[in-house]
């Protein structure tokens, strides 16, 4: 089957599965993920979705996309964007 746009999984949905939705990045080092990651977490919340984005980087570069420490195991508010932990 053909892939789904990125501007759909965007949209709110009505329907089966519209309570949640889960988007996974994933790919090879340095290629972006942080950074696509944290752009659609922060474009969902603004619409005003709920939000949570999980990290799995050691590194912690989530942190740094997001100007503020998110390490510790828990969900925390980001700091200027509501819905987003």
């Amino acid at each position: 089957p053909a892939a789904t746009p990125l501007a759909s999984l965007l949209e709110p949905g009505t329907g089966q599965g519209a309570a949640q939705r889960l988007i996974l990045v994933g790919g090879k080092g340095g290629v972006g993920k942080t950074s696509s990651s944290s752009a659609i977490a922060v474009r969902l919340a603004d619409t005003g979705l709920s939000t949570l984005i999980v990290s799995t980087d050691p590194a912690h570069s989530l942190s740094d996309a997001l100007m503020q420490d998110v390490s510790g195991g828990s969900p925390v508010g980001v700091a200027g964007c509501e819905n987003l932990q």
